[in-house]
């Protein structure tokens, strides 16, 4: 009978899945019938087609090398790109929609930042590179910004207006200016104007970002829509989401199961090291960033990470 010789590693393998018997022969090397190799085969397909059918089936975690961790604060220029949706809070930055200089010396500088897709619940502090220009309300920037940088919010409502700061600083260009027509609807910015000093930027234009408190969610257990970082309603969201994730209808919907998901996320934990008086913090929150460009196998992946959850 047709013989075949293994190494020394597999013996137990042979002996434990074929209960066949393995003779030792010199050089560390073993005999094996025929019919234990064809077992091992076997074996070694089916488990092989196993695993990858669990591969495929499982939830796609983000790896730290997933560009959109690192990119997130990052300003671009680009004349295509995705469109960010930003669950619960983080700083963010985005793309550059909109760059005009004026003035008799061109001295000052307009920036447009596109920082989500959507409407958001708040812009917060801005940051110039990694140090702070503006916290709190107003527009004009603070520290060794002020009188240097102007700053101004936009939400991204479906209703929004016209920056008029923009609208009347490019009234006097041939081209290019911002008018009546630039609401960006549906899009949450930035406008920043920059006054030339060759004292303050000395490193050229700043990379501009914020924090910002990002998507409104329906909630099941209340029937309203409001900002939450709530995991499991994010996750509900981008499912529903007939603009940027998968559009299911609520009848394709379990949100008995939704709702008690989204209460364990709410379960209040203590913060350690414990303290006095003890701090506690939401179980499970989504505070980040996805791209439409991603897959919604990706997406769903990064949403279910937050919370070590899984979809049927």
């Amino acid at each position: 009978m047709p013989q075949a010789v293994f190494t020394q590693a597999a013996v137990q393998i042979v002996a434990f899945f074929t209960g066949a018997t393995v003779t030792a022969v010199g050089g560390g090397s073993l005999y094996a019938t025929a019919q234990a190799v064809a077992a091992v085969l076997q074996f070694v397909t089916i488990t092989a087609a196993s695993m990858a059918a669990n591969k495929l089936l499982a939830p796609k975690m983000p790896s730290f090398s997933d560009a959109s961790l690192a990119d997130r604060t990052q300003m671009v220029r680009s004349p295509i790109a995705a469109r960010q949706i930003v669950y619960g809070e983080t700083r963010v930055s985005g793309v550059v929609v909109y760059m005009s200089t004026t003035g008799t010396k061109n001295e000052y500088l307009h920036l447009v930042i596109a920082l989500a897709g959507h409407e958001v619940e708040e812009i917060g502090d801005v940051y110039f590179n990694d140090e702070l220009a503006l916290t709190g309300a107003g527009s004009a920037a603070q520290g060794r910004f002020t009188s240097y940088a102007d700053i101004y919010k936009k939400l991204g409502s479906d209703t929004q207006t016209v920056e008029t700061n923009l609208e009347t600083a490019t009234s006097g260009l041939t081209n290019g200016k911002w008018t009546s027509n630039h609401r960006l609807r549906g899009i949450a910015y930035v406008y920043v104007r920059l006054t030339w000093s060759d004292q303050v930027w000395t490193g050229g234009i700043p990379n501009i970002s914020a924090m910002v408190k990002g998507k409104k969610v329906y909630d099941p257990r209340t029937t309203t829509t409001v900002y939450s970082a709530n995991a499991a309603l994010c996750l509900r969201d981008y499912l529903t989401s007939s603009t940027y994730g998968l559009g299911m209808s609520s009848s394709e919907i379990d949100d008995t199961a939704f709702t008690a998901a989204a209460n364990i996320c709410d379960e209040q934990v203590e913060v350690k090291p414990v303290t006095s008086p003890a701090t506690y913090e939401n179980r499970y929150e989504t505070n980040g960033v996805l791209y439409t460009s991603a897959s919604p196998d990706e997406n769903v992946g990064k949403l279910l990470s937050a919370m070590g959850g899984l979809v049927a």
